[in-house]
């Protein structure tokens, strides 16, 4: 068996397209709030997956990493979290351009007389 082409270009794109999600969610963390870059890594990767991993607050024991970040921080999180949640690919498929989709019903041969 072969993967269809269409197939193979179509993982290539959520592979980038969760690439650059995943570089511009860490590079606005580590500009505004400068964590520890392996936390922050770990917490984007867990958001992106939803996977609910966290590494935890370096100020209260009781909550997450996410504790310690600032409010564009934490929204950046949640941003990578509908990210991972609804999928790159149709995300990316909506922002970029409108499709313009003709419905049509199907026909059929029905039985007549």
């Amino acid at each position: 068996r072969r993967i269809p082409m269409e197939q193979a270009f179509r993982s290539f794109t959520i592979i980038g397209l969760a690439g650059i999600t995943i570089l511009s969610a860490f590079f606005i963390i580590m500009i505004i709030d400068q964590p520890p870059p392996i936390k922050a890594l770990f917490e984007i990767f867990s958001a992106l997956g939803t996977v609910g991993l966290s590494l935890g607050s370096s100020l209260n024991n009781d909550c997450s990493f996410a504790f310690d970040l600032s409010f564009v921080g934490k929204l950046m999180i949640i941003l990578v979290m509908i990210i991972g949640r609804v999928g790159t690919l149709t995300i990316g498929s909506a922002l970029l351009r409108p499709h313009l989709i003709e419905y049509k019903y199907p026909t059929e041969e029905v039985v007549i007389g």
